[in-house]
C-alpha cells in the first residue's frame, strides 16, 4: 500500500468511524494493510471504491434493484448514501440516507428491511437469509431483544399499488464492520408488528434485491 492510500484510509477511518475506534487493534509493527498507519488488518473494515487507485474513494452510495419475488409482480429501487464529501475520504459519518420506491404493491404498508444474504435466487426469498442486525449477531441476537432488526421501516402503498421513502438511518452504515454492501432488502407482503421482534412478522417475502456499490450521485441523478 502506497503512502498516499495509507494516509487516505487513515484519515477516513478516524473521521467517519468514530464508533469504531474504540474496538481498533493498535500496533506499533511495519507490515501490511494499514499496519504503517497504526491500525492492524484486523481492524480493516473500509469499503474502497476501487482500492488500487492512487486515491482511492471511500463507498459513499449504493443501490439495490428490487425484482419480484415468484409472480409478486413487486419492484423498485432503494438507494442509499451517507453524508460528507464526495470528494474526499474523510467525512462526517452522518446517517445513512435511504430513498425507495417500490411498484406493485397492494395498498397498505409493508414492512423492508436488510437482510444477512446478498442471494435472491430462492422462488420464496429466503435465499437471503434471516434479517441483517445492525448492532449484533443476526442469526443469535439476544432473547430480550426489543427492536426489528435490519429495519428499514415501512413502504406505504396507494391504491395504485406505488409506495415511496426518504428517511435518514442512525444505525445502518456502508462502511465498518456492519456494512450493508452485498446484503439484501427484501419487500414483505405486510406491515411491521413492532411486538414481533427480531423479526417483525411483515409476512412473505415479495421482491428482493441486492445492495451494490453505485456512482457517487447516482441517485441524485436518476431519481428513486
Amino acid at each position: 500500500m502506497t503512502s498516499k492510500q495509507c494516509l487516505v484510509r487513515c484519515s477516513f477511518i478516524r473521521s467517519v468511524l468514530p464508533g469504531l475506534l474504540p474496538t481498533l487493534v493498535l500496533t506499533l509493527s511495519v507490515g501490511g494493510g494499514l499496519a504503517g498507519c497504526g491500525v492492524s488488518d484486523a481492524a480493516e473494515h473500509v469499503r474502497l471504491v476501487d482500492p488500487g487507485a492512487e486515491d482511492p474513494m471511500p463507498v459513499r452510495s449504493a443501490v439495490a434493484v428490487l425484482n419480484p419475488v415468484g409472480n409478486s409482480g413487486v419492484h423498485g429501487i432503494v438507494y442509499f448514501s451517507e453524508e460528507g464529501s464526495a470528494g474526499s475520504a474523510a467525512g462526517d459519518g452522518g446517517p445513512l440516507e435511504v430513498r425507495a420506491e417500490a411498484r406493485g404493491l397492494s395498498s397498505g404498508p409493508h414492512g423492508f428491511h436488510v437482510h444477512l444474504f446478498g442471494d435472491c435466487r430462492g422462488a420464496d426469498g429466503k435465499s437471503a437469509g434471516t434479517h441483517f442486525n445492525f448492532a449484533g449477531s443476526s442469526l443469535h441476537p439476544p432473547k430480550d431483544i426489543d427492536r426489528i432488526t435490519g429495519n428499514l421501516g415501512e413502504l406505504v402503498a396507494n391504491e395504485n399499488g406505488v409506495a415511496t421513502i426518504e428517511e435518514k438511518l442512525e444505525t445502518a452504515r456502508l462502511q465498518g464492520p456492519y456494512s450493508i454492501v452485498g446484503r439484501s432488502v427484501i419487500v414483505h407482503a405486510s406491515g411491521n408488528d413492532p411486538e414481533s421482534p427480531p423479526i417483525g412478522a411483515a409476512g412473505a417475502r415479495v421482491a428482493c434485491g441486492v445492495i451494490g456499490v453505485t456512482e457517487w450521485g447516482t441517485a441524485s441523478r436518476d431519481g428513486a
